[in-house]
């Protein structure tokens, strides 16, 4: 594996993005304040609100650190010059691992209705071995450090090839995405078994690990194309061709189908079985979420599918960074659905009328939250890219990715 010559590039924040950034955090505490002011009664649509948006936007790192360690494996060179974007996104695991405890910590009886003591419940009787709170708190400890150690050494590991180009450096970055790799492909599943499926404790889908994963993979290629089109737009990434953005393109479009393959999947094997306990969970969705339900799809797949299904679709920069946007409301919206009817549901609250609460839409709190996480994740992670090169100098294979072409 010889040396490839090539300059580094260096990014220096500029004004404009750290302006963004801080205005969308206030901005969203703002409308988030306000949405917690009006719904004081109704505190499990908070601790919701906050479970969902903590999730998604760690989600995003988990999954761009995957990414980083599967190409590694994979012995994959086109990402190279893409690869610092993948890094940096992975800065928010460490920040997003602590929002995410003390959300669990405080909000868990009010989302987790089988926390709640005295229960007599024989479906729930019969799960006690995996939904009981030391298993919970256990495992989520190991997933959460374990999460942010690896990303901690994979990213220095990646740094330091800058420094010392050699061998050995690479060899040893093989490693540490194959036990991140290990690690993701158990928690991937088992965590939002107890984080957002058991929200639900009567429902199950052995899909749901899968379907969980897909949706955030494929958030996370949207939001890593919309950073390095931000990046190029700034004159950044000299390197970086339409052949990187058509790749990323191709994961866009590839995921949102086999997103879409999964949701027919699971709906369908649940609707033809007709379990009363598999049932509830898209009833409920149905008859209290109906228009979200319909989004959902349209968003995730009609859209994804026919903006990127050409080629020229995901060789325009400009169109695919628009796609992206589509592909990270619409997957918002289905980490929406995943945890906010369960948790409304579960804790049966009436209006003033005595009627049961099915739903509270998306309001100020989901929308605060999403502006406040925003403003965050642009602030860690463009932070996180002027700390190293954006172009891995040191990398054995940063010449394929130089001379890629689709």
């Amino acid at each position: 594996m010889g040396h490839f010559e090539v300059s580094s590039e260096q990014y220096s924040p500029n004004a404009g993005i750290g302006k963004l950034g801080l205005i969308l955090l206030v901005v969203g505490v703002l409308i988030f304040g306000a949405g917690v002011a009006l719904n004081m009664d109704y505190p499990a649509r908070i601790w919701g609100a906050l479970l969902y948006n903590t999730y998604f936007f760690l989600g995003i790192g988990l999954a761009a650190t995957f990414f980083v360690a599967s190409q590694t494996v994979g012995y994959n060179g086109w990402f190279i010059l893409i690869k610092r974007v993948s890094e940096s996104m992975g800065s928010i695991i460490p920040i997003g691992a602590i929002l995410l405890t003390i959300v669990l910590f405080f909000g868990f009886h009010s989302l987790y209705h089988w926390s709640h003591e005295g229960l007599n419940d024989e479906l729930i009787d019969g799960k006690r071995p995996f939904l009981n709170s030391g298993l919970f708190w256990t495992l989520t400890a190991i997933y959460l450090i374990g999460y942010s150690l690896f990303w901690f050494l994979i990213r220095r590991n990646s740094i330091q090839q800058d420094k010392t180009p050699s061998p050995a450096l690479y060899e040893r970055s093989k490693p540490l995405s194959i036990f991140y790799l290990v690690l993701f492909a158990v928690a991937s599943s088992t965590a939002v078994w107890h984080w957002i499926m058991s929200i639900d404790p009567h429902w199950y889908s052995t899909l749901f690990g899968w379907y969980c994963f897909i949706s955030i993979f494929v958030t996370c290629q949207a939001v890593t194309a919309l950073v390095a089109w931000y990046l190029k737009t700034k004159g950044y990434l000299k390197y970086v061709t339409q052949e990187h953005f058509h790749d990323l393109g191709k994961y866009m479009f590839a995921f949102s189908v086999a997103w879409t393959y999964l949701w027919i999947s699971q709906f369908m094997l649940i609707w033809y079985a007709n379990i009363p306990e598999e049932t509830k969970y898209f009833a409920d969705r149905w008859d209290h979420y109906k228009p979200f339900f319909y989004l959902n799809w349209i968003i995730n797949f009609i859209c994804p599918f026919f903006f990127l299904m050409m080629a020229r679709g995901k060789r325009n920069m400009n169109f695919l960074a628009f796609a992206a946007l589509f592909i990270i409301i619409g997957h918002w919206i289905d980490f929406f659905l995943m945890v906010m009817p369960g948790v409304i549901l579960n804790n049966h609250y009436t209006d003033s009328h005595g009627h049961l609460i099915g739903s509270f839409g998306i309001g100020l709190p989901e929308i605060g939250l999403f502006i406040t996480f925003s403003g965050l994740f642009i602030t860690i992670v463009f932070r996180s890219l002027s700390k190293a090169s954006l172009v891995p100098t040191g990398h054995p294979f940063i010449k394929e990715s130089l001379t890629h072409h689709t």
